[in-house]
C-alpha cells in the first residue's frame, strides 16, 4: 500500500520525473473515461449487480448485450474500444432501456478488477478527505495510504499519515483538472474547497505526533492555503487561516494585518518557486483580475493581470535555455492558463447569479 501510495504521489503527482505531465495527462484521461467525470456515481454502482447471471436476468440485457456483439463489441471483456469506436459503443448503450445498467456493471468490474479500486472504500476515503477529483493522482495516493492505515505500525504508520495529509495538501494546491481535448491541454489547478479537509487532517497530525517537523510542515500549509485562497478572492477562508496561523503560530509577524502578510509572503516564496506553486500563483492573479473586470474595477484588473505575466516571465525566464527542464517544470502558455482563469470567474458569476435566483424565487414564493 505505501508504495502504491509513494507513486501516485511522487511518480506521478510530483515533477522530478522528466515524464511526469505525460503520466499525469494518461492517468486522467484513464480515469475520464471510466467515470465520465471527476468521481464516481456510487448510488448507481450501489445500484448495480456485480456479477454476470444477475445482471442478464434483467429484462432486455440479452438482446443489449447480442447487440453490442454484432457491432463488435464484447462488454465482458471489461475494457474500453479505442477512442474512435468508444462513442459508437456508448451510443448503443444509451440508447437502450437497460444501456445505463450495463454501463454501471461494465464501470463497476473495470474498478474493482482492474484498478482494484472499491467503490465503498472510495466513497469513505471522500466522506474523510472530501470530495477528490480521481482523474487526479492525488486522489489515488491517499486512496492506497488510507487502505494501508490498518496494517501500519509504529514508524510505518506515520508514513502513512504523512502521505496522506501532504497528498491532500497537494490535492488541495493542484487537485481539479482541466483538459481541452482539441488542443490536447492539460492543466491541474488548486481545489480550495478540500481546504477544511487539509487542514482537519494537518491539525490531528500534529496533536499525535506534536514535534518541531510537524509544526512546521504544518505553517508552511497555512502559509501556501493563505496565498492561493488570497489570490483567488476567497476572502472569508483567508481571514480563517491567517486567525489559525495567529492562534497556533503567534510572531510579530502575525501582528499585521492580513493583507500585509500575505505580501510578505509573496516576497518570500517568489525566489524559489516550485512548478504548482508558480502555476497556483499565477492562475489565482489572472483569476483575481478578471474578477476585478467584472466588477468595472478596470485599475485593478490590469494590475493584477500585470503582476500575473510579470510572475510567469520571472518563473520561465531562467528556463529558457534548457529545453530538458523546461519540458519537466515549465508553465503553460500564459494565453492558455488566462482562459482557464476566465473561465473560472465565469462560472463563479454564474453560481452566484442562480443562487441569487433561487433566493428570489423563495421569497416570492
Amino acid at each position: 500500500h505505501r508504495e502504491l501510495a509513494w507513486l501516485f504521489q511522487h511518480k506521478i503527482g510530483g515533477d522530478l520525473d522528466q515524464a511526469h505531465m505525460h503520466y499525469k495527462f494518461a492517468w486522467a484521461i484513464e480515469m475520464e473515461r471510466l467515470f465520465d467525470g471527476p468521481r464516481p456515481d456510487y448510488d448507481a454502482l450501489d445500484r448495480t449487480p456485480p456479477g454476470r447471471a444477475a445482471l442478464l436476468r434483467i429484462p432486455g440485457m440479452s438482446e443489449l448485450v447480442d447487440k453490442l456483439r454484432a457491432a463488435g463489441f464484447e462488454p465482458f471483456s471489461y475494457q474500453w474500444p479505442d477512442s474512435e469506436r468508444l462513442p459508437a459503443m456508448l451510443d448503443i448503450l444509451r440508447d437502450h432501456p437497460s444501456g445505463g445498467v450495463l454501463l454501471q456493471h461494465i464501470r463497476l468490474r473495470m474498478l474493482v478488477d482492474r484498478y482494484r479500486l472499491i467503490p465503498e472504500r472510495m466513497r469513505r476515503v471522500e466522506e474523510q478527505y472530501g470530495p477528490l477529483d480521481w482523474r487526479m493522482p492525488q486522489a489515488h495516493a491517499i486512496y492506497w495510504a488510507w487502505n494501508g492505515l490498518p496494517y501500519a505500525e509504529g514508524f510505518e504508520l506515520r508514513i502513512l499519515d504523512r502521505m496522506i495529509f501532504q497528498s491532500l495538501s497537494d490535492a488541495f494546491r493542484q487537485g481539479r483538472f482541466f483538459y481541452d481535448a482539441e488542443e490536447e491541454l492539460f492543466i491541474p489547478s488548486p481545489h480550495p474547497d478540500l481546504l477544511p479537509y487539509a487542514m482537519r487532517a494537518y491539525a490531528e497530525s500534529v496533536e499525535r505526533y506534536d514535534d518541531q517537523g510537524m509544526r512546521t510542515a504544518h505553517l508552511n500549509f497555512l502559509h501556501h492555503a493563505l496565498t492561493i485562497l488570497y489570490m483567488h478572492h476567497r476572502i472569508t477562508e483567508a481571514h480563517m487561516v491567517y486567525e489559525e496561523i495567529r492562534r497556533r503560530y503567534p510572531s510579530d509577524a502575525t501582528e499585521q494585518e492580513v493583507e500585509a502578510y500575505v505580501i510578505a509572503l509573496f516576497v518570500e516564496q517568489i525566489e524559489d518557486l516550485t512548478q504548482e506553486e508558480a502555476r497556483a500563483f499565477v492562475e489565482g492573479m489572472l483569476s483575481q483580475s478578471y474578477f476585478w473586470l467584472a466588477l468595472g474595477r478596470e485599475e485593478r484588473a490590469r494590475g493584477y493581470n500585470r503582476i500575473a505575466r510579470q510572475m510567469w516571465h520571472f518563473y520561465m525566464d531562467p528556463l529558457q535555455d534548457d529545453p530538458i527542464v523546461m519540458e519537466r517544470v515549465g508553465l503553460p502558455p500564459i494565453e492558455h492558463m488566462s482562459r482557464r482563469a476566465l473561465e473560472h470567474v465565469r462560472d463563479s458569476f454564474q453560481s452566484r447569479a442562480a443562487q441569487t435566483r433561487l433566493r428570489e424565487e423563495r421569497l416570492e414564493r
